[in-house]
């Protein structure tokens, strides 16, 4: 990661050694380097530039996004969307398997 002022710019990749067991809920990535400023008119960017082995993503309509980071914190949460726009079924743990592999990156405002 890069930080310059208030500016944020970070990427990365994680790739699962196996599955995931345990946990519920929709995917998510914590522990960036800093906590996302709470701004109420802006949402930050961040991207997947690759991934790869998500049961049931990558499909046009299957599509996986990364969101965030959330304002107030330091997470990134995946998202899905069909190719109708926002009706997918986000990722959860179900969908991470041996050798699961995302690229990303992102840029945020810290307070």
């Amino acid at each position: 990661y890069t930080k310059v002022g208030r500016q944020v710019t970070f990427s990365a990749h994680i790739q699962a050694s196996s599955g995931v067991t345990g946990g519920s809920g929709t995917l998510e990535i914590r522990g960036l380097p800093y906590t996302a400023a709470a701004l109420s008119s802006f949402w930050f960017s961040s991207y997947i530039g690759y991934f790869n082995n998500f049961t049931t993503y990558g499909t046009s309509a299957n599509d996986v996004k990364l969101l965030g980071p959330i304002q107030n914190s330091n997470t990134l949460r995946f998202h899905a969307f069909d190719n109708a726009g926002e009706g997918g079924t986000n990722p959860n743990q179900g969908n991470v398997q041996n050798g699961s592999l995302v690229f990303f990156g992102g840029a945020y405002e810290v307070s």
